[in-house]
């Protein structure tokens, strides 16, 4: 059943330093079982630019720790243009208190506008 639908990041982001989704989406990203991303890209620019995302959990909003050991989506080659990833957490359990995503471009100055969405389910009862 879905439970939400929601966008959690629209930001230019510059640099291969981590950036994050607001903090303020945590609970409500953390609240159900299955958990859907849809990452739109554009503005790309840089030498051979990429991304990674990696879903993380907090249990006081303070202290975060990767869900996993390697990212949901591994250094996704991005191209000038239109461009658009998708990825899933299906754990089938909910995942925690408070869940972020933690966004990485990678390359050379790479630079992009990124806009994620989020599709929370959890099962009919």
């Amino acid at each position: 059943m879905l439970i939400f639908q929601q966008k959690i990041y629209d930001n230019l982001v510059s640099g291969t330093s981590s950036v994050f989704t607001d903090t303020g989406y945590a609970g409500l990203l953390g609240s159900v079982e299955h958990l859907s991303f849809y990452a739109e890209l554009s503005g790309v620019t840089g030498t051979l630019p990429t991304v990674t995302m990696q879903l993380e959990s907090s249990a006081d909003g303070a202290r975060w720790q990767s869900q996993q050991a390697l990212p949901e989506l591994i250094a996704a080659p991005l191209f000038p243009g239109y461009n658009l990833q998708f990825f899933r957490n299906t754990s089938g359990n909910p995942v925690s208190s408070g869940v972020r995503l933690r966004i990485a471009l990678g390359g050379t100055a790479p630079v992009a506008v990124i806009r994620i969405w989020s599709i929370g389910l959890s099962p009919a009862t």
